[in-house]
């Protein structure tokens, strides 16, 4: 279920922007960013979250990398709407 909020879309880029600012300046102050970094991926990525890569060939998959460097979404967020509507087409019935 989406969030629903009651900034224009102009209070939310400030609101991103300021955030953005926030985060830069902490993270100049903090000089063990290397390790917090290293220390993030090993305890928060395996328990939080999956990955899935797949590999395409220059050669025969041309036409699908083309498409997919045009996309003005990003490639995670398509792939995932394709395979939420795959989903919600094969339900199974009970």
């Amino acid at each position: 279920m989406a969030r629903t909020t009651t900034l224009t879309p102009e209070e939310r880029a400030e609101k991103r922007k300021e955030y953005l600012r926030e985060w830069n300046r902490n993270r100049e102050k903090n000089p063990d960013r290397k390790e917090y970094m290293k220390n993030y991926r090993k305890n928060y990525d395996p328990t939080h979250r999956t990955a899935f890569c797949i590999h395409l060939m220059n050669s025969s998959d041309s036409e699908i990398i083309k498409y997919l460097k045009g996309l003005p979404e990003s490639k995670n967020s398509y792939i995932k709407r394709l395979i939420q509507e795959d989903m919600s087409r094969n339900k199974p019935e009970k």
